[in-house]
């Protein structure tokens, strides 16, 4: 995704809420693809992800002259976002869920089988160890993990997204990467933890490429 730095995000927004059309085809095109990893996390229904990324740009045009300045555009989307595609499973009753109504619970992972199979079998297996870490972890410890390893969010972005405290960004992913070590020493796969970090990020990849 091409990177912009704050200086032009700053710009690009105020553009964008000044009624440039420009503006917001490159705020469009620059987080789209993101958007819709992300929301794919949410619901497997690719025609839902899609409605709400559009029902969400269409929102944010329509109500671009009451919207706030913003530092970054990334973080305002990814939490926008969130909440349209909690709103649209609420409204459709797309999922069932296992523990009541908590919509929350339904962030998951796919990882591609066939990406596995190139990798050499010891880097295999150690990534196989890593997802099965992953497997161990609530749905709001993956999306916090998702969001700050992948996504390189900051705590205080997590916390905004998730609409949670800073401290318990910072909780719900000391506690999973804590959950991971412990699954990890449990099945006689210890590793230190850079080795987790370098492989956590490789795994994420691996399901971002296969969701886009």
């Amino acid at each position: 995704m091409p990177n912009i730095t704050p200086i032009n995000e700053e710009v690009l927004w105020r553009n964008f809420k000044c009624g440039d059309e420009q503006a917001f085809a490159q705020i469009y095109h620059t987080y789209f693809q993101a958007l819709y990893t992300y929301a794919s996390k949410f619901s497997p229904d690719k025609d839902l992800v899609k409605d709400c990324i559009h029902d969400l740009f269409i929102d944010l045009w329509d109500k671009r002259q009451n919207l706030k300045e913003l530092l970054s555009i990334k973080y305002y989307l990814f939490r926008a976002i969130r909440n349209t595609m909690l709103d649209a499973l609420r409204d459709r009753k797309k999922i069932v869920f296992e523990y009541g109504q908590d919509l929350e619970r339904s962030f998951e992972f796919v990882f591609s089988h066939e990406a596995e199979l190139i990798d050499q079998q010891f880097m295999h297996e150690q990534k196989q160890r890593i997802v099965e870490a992953l497997n161990e972890l609530t749905p709001r410890q993956k999306e916090a993990v998702f969001l700050r390893f992948f996504h390189e969010f900051s705590y205080e972005d997590i916390a905004a997204v998730m609409m949670l405290g800073v401290d318990s960004a910072y909780n719900l992913i000391s506690k999973a990467l804590r959950v991971m070590r412990l699954h990890l020493v449990q099945s006689r796969s210890p590793m230190p933890m850079h080795v987790v970090l370098s492989l956590l990020a490789t795994v994420l990849l691996q399901a971002e490429l296969l969701a886009s």
